[in-house]
């Protein structure tokens, strides 16, 4: 889908707003002069020399509908704002996902170290130690039930079904 130029540039928003404001403010008189070779120009200054005839420019009238449709600069700015704060907003989000993701590898890794550790005990060897250090005598179907506990939580935190 093609964006416009204001979803692209929101500050052109701003830059055609404030033309249009300015608009009535123009020159509303222009100079008409002849130069030496014979040359018709018009300027919104009076000419250093040659023939210079004053030319009255009226402006066109404001539309009241015009003015009325015409969003204030509080508002222009107050779109600004929030398109700051979206921005602002997504690359938040986007450091939070990134972090999440490194805490999920991490979680994963140290799941399946845990798991490797569980399994290459011998099956005689049932002296367990923890991941925080701590050991213990365990009994065969305990080191089975801390076995199928390591590989769900590989299967949590690695995402495999």
């Amino acid at each position: 889908m093609r964006k416009s130029i204001f979803s692209r540039n929101p500050a052109s928003i701003v830059v055609i707003l404030l033309g249009i404001a300015i608009s009535p403010l123009a020159h509303t008189q222009a100079y008409k002069s002849t130069g030496e070779k014979g040359v018709t120009e018009y300027s919104d200054r009076v000419p250093i020399s040659g023939q210079v005839e004053r030319v009255e420019v009226a402006p066109s009238p404001p539309s009241a509908d015009a003015d009325q449709s015409r969003p204030t600069v509080d508002e222009v700015n107050q779109a600004l704002d929030e398109i700051a704060e979206q921005r602002n907003q997504d690359a938040a989000n986007k450091v939070a996902e990134k972090e999440a993701a490194k805490q999920q590898k991490a979680a994963c890794e140290q799941s399946r170290r845990w798991l490797d550790q569980l399994e290459l005990y011998p099956p005689n060897r049932r002296l367990v130690v923890y991941p925080d250090g701590t050991s213990k005598r365990v009994s065969w179907e305990e080191m089975q039930s801390l076995v199928e506990d390591a590989r769900e939580q590989v299967r949590i935190n690695c995402g495999e079904q």
